[in-house]
Order: C-alpha cells, then sequence, then structure tokens
C-alpha cells in the first residue's frame, strides 16, 4: 500500500518573484481535464517575471459597479481576460480578450493590483497543451473603467455579461479568489 503522492514542489523563480509580496486567498479547484490546481493570491503593483505570467484579466468598474459574468457550472466571475498570446503586450491582451468576452472597451489604462498563483497539485501530464509551463503559471490582475455596456461576445463559457452594486456579488457564486480583488479594484478606478 502507498501513501499520498509527494506535493509537487513550487517552481524556484516563482518563489523568488514573490518574494516580499502580501498573501490573500487560496483555494483548490478543478479544471476541465481533471486538472487541480491551488490558486493564491498576492497583492502587487509590480510586474513578476513576464516568461511566468500566462494570462491576464482585470476586473472593470463602471461607476462604482463591478462586472460580472455567467459561466458553466452555476459560477460566476469578475475577471474577463485571458491567455497573452505571442507577441501581445499585456495592455493588447486586455483589450482582446474583454472585447471577445464581454464587449467591453477599457477607459485608460489597467491599473495592476495583484497576482494569482496558479499550482498544478498532480504530476505533469502529456495531455496539457504545450504554452501551460509546470507546475506553475501566473495569472496577472488588473483594474480598469469603462463606460462600455456589456454583451456576450464570443466565447462560449461567458454568458449574461452585466454590472452589479459591488454588495450583490455575496449573494452570487464568485470565486473568492476573485472577490478579494474587490475592494482594490473599486479604489484603483474611483
Amino acid at each position: 500500500m502507498t501513501g499520498p503522492a509527494a506535493p509537487v514542489p513550487y517552481d524556484t523563480r516563482v518563489g523568488a518573484a514573490l518574494s516580499g509580496l502580501v498573501r490573500g486567498a487560496v483555494e483548490t479547484v478543478r479544471w476541465p481535464r481533471g486538472i487541480d490546481l491551488e490558486v493564491t493570491n498576492y497583492f502587487t503593483d509590480r510586474l513578476p517575471p513576464l516568461d511566468l505570467v500566462m494570462r491576464a484579466r482585470a476586473i472593470l468598474v463602471q461607476q462604482g459597479r463591478i462586472l460580472v459574468y455567467d459561466s458553466p457550472g452555476g459560477w460566476s466571475h469578475i475577471v474577463p481576460g485571458g491567455r497573452i498570446e505571442p507577441g501581445e503586450t499585456i495592455a493588447d491582451t486586455l483589450r482582446r480578450e474583454i472585447w471577445e468576452e464581454v464587449r467591453c472597451v477599457m477607459d485608460g489604462e489597467a491599473r495592476l493590483l495583484g497576482l494569482s498563483v496558479f499550482h498544478d497539485l498532480g504530476g505533469p501530464r502529456a495531455d496539457l497543451p504545450a504554452y501551460y509551463p509546470y507546475p506553475d503559471f501566473l495569472q496577472l490582475i488588473y483594474a480598469a473603467g469603462t463606460s462600455s455596456e456589456p454583451a456576450a461576445g464570443t466565447d462560449p463559457a461567458v454568458s449574461s455579461p452585466r454590472f452589479v452594486e459591488p454588495a450583490d456579488l455575496m449573494r452570487m457564486r464568485v470565486p473568492p479568489t476573485q472577490l478579494e480583488f474587490v475592494a482594490y479594484a473599486l479604489r484603483a478606478v474611483s
């Protein structure tokens, strides 16, 4: 009989990038293909090494309200965005992904709030695309204002985008690692 598998160690470069940062919420999530991840937030206004960053997302604020959208599985999310394409800047990624997902345009520049570390709790997998670094990748979290009215874009995992009062988010099924950034986003965009 064997015991539980040894934990997968963090990438040492990720550890160095997080040194001195304030740690926030931690949650375990299961992604498609049965990938178990530990997600940990860190608050910072400094960029980590960009070769460790896979995704960029933004909380959109409009007149003190937060953009929220629904996704399969009964979850709601407040961070449209996605994978940084080769040759794209972070700002390009945010503009493209936000338009594709919720048909909004950012007013001005987005402000970095922090990042989420996605740590793979399992072993390497041959069925993952090569662009998924193992065992860790970083997702940058920004805040941006918008005067656009949202509409469903081309991403089938995004439906019913709308702006809600921040208090309403507490009654919705929004991941805690996303909710944690709301107060910071409201201050950053006010």
